[in-house]
């Protein structure tokens, strides 16, 4: 038999994706890692999903070899399923973040539908997403670098949920800062704080680093980190003015682990392009947001006066920890 002429390998990997994401966001992909074997009508009337649907999704994703589904409802994993599962983070990302972005994206195009709020994005599901990639790709090779200096109290640079400044904070002696613009994200984590039991060893503050003003508790941060929030400072002399203010705002800290994806060279073939790029430069292009390549931010940092001591490459295609310390420059006031 032939293979399938490109049109149809599109749209059936279009509703992979989105069965992907769904089985993702509902437990079923971890659930049957856990377990080895699944009864999908059980696993359905336990958790009061519509069967026929859930059966339907994984009919797809056992074409693709993700799972495997005998006739009396019984799942098991696939040739594929390992690979998926450390990756499953993107899909909903995709699918479910981005998928009102891209339900309207035509509408999005012309200039004059291009005003205030334009863009819809569902940020439950793009922390969801970014929350298991980042366990996949991101935490081991930070943990890594974290270790190579010691640190006392650290302040997270769009700290979202907090998570990962709840993970310093079991891992190592150290107090935290989480700060953040969005006030629902704010809420989160002083839920998880709490919940974590954490409240005396993190703090929060509401804020909009553009104009976050020095205090006496900032004095005490020796550790900046910030994750995946870097190129939303761009354009190029709006991040320079927020890097150059960071010195401003915390003025003892010797350390500055700036997690972010650059921008990829453009690709000539579809071969070998990874996971998650071009969905990456996809969707920021349409918000209209700048994406610096990886030399963009080495020549930005060093203007702004961060000197580079290294760059770690992480498991997320076109990402790295870039690794900085403060020049404090002789008769300018840092």
């Amino acid at each position: 038999m032939s293979p399938p002429p490109l049109s149809a390998e599109l749209f059936n990997g279009h509703l992979a994706a989105v069965a992907i994401s769904a089985m993702n966001e509902l437990g079923l992909l971890d659930a049957l890692d856990r377990a080895g074997v699944l009864h999908l009508p059980s696993w359905a009337e336990q958790h009061q999903l519509h069967a026929m649907t859930v059966d339907s999704l994984m009919e797809v994703l056992a074409l693709y070899e993700i799972v495997t589904c005998s006739a009396d409802g019984t799942a098991r994993p696939g040739k594929h399923f390992a690979d998926i599962l450390r990756t499953k983070g993107y899909f909903t990302w995709l699918t479910s973040g981005y998928g009102r972005l891209f339900q309207n994206l035509s509408g999005t195009i012309p200039l004059a539908a291009r005003t205030q709020g334009f863009i819809e994005r569902d940020g439950r599901a793009i922390a969801l997403g970014g929350r298991d990639y980042g366990r996949q790709f991101v935490d081991e090779q930070f943990d890594h670098v974290l270790r190579m200096h010691d640190f006392r109290v650290v302040a997270d640079l769009g700290c979202g949920s907090a998570e990962r400044l709840i993970g310093m904070a079991r891992r190592y002696p150290a107090e935290g800062i989480g700060i953040d613009m969005n006030p629902g994200a704010i809420e989160l984590a002083a839920r998880g704080i709490q919940e974590a039991g954490l409240e005396h060893r993190i703090g929060l503050v509401l804020s909009d680093l553009r104009t976050l003003e020095p205090s006496p508790r900032l004095d005490r941060v020796d550790l900046l980190t910030s994750f995946f929030n870097g190129h939303d400072l761009w354009p190029r002399e709006a991040c320079l003015a927020v890097l150059e203010r960071l010195k401003q705002v915390f003025r003892n800290v010797t350390r500055f682990l700036l997690c972010d994806t650059y921008r990829a060279e453009p690709f000539t073939t579809i071969s070998g392009v990874p996971i998650f790029t071009l969905g990456f430069h996809v969707t920021h292009a349409a918000m209209g947001q700048y994406i610096p390549t990886r030399a963009d931010w080495l020549e930005l940092l060093e203007e702004a006066g961060w000197q580079c001591n290294g760059v770690h490459e992480i498991g997320i295609p076109y990402s790295a920890i870039f690794d900085l310390s403060p020049v404090r420059r002789t008769g300018r006031h840092d």
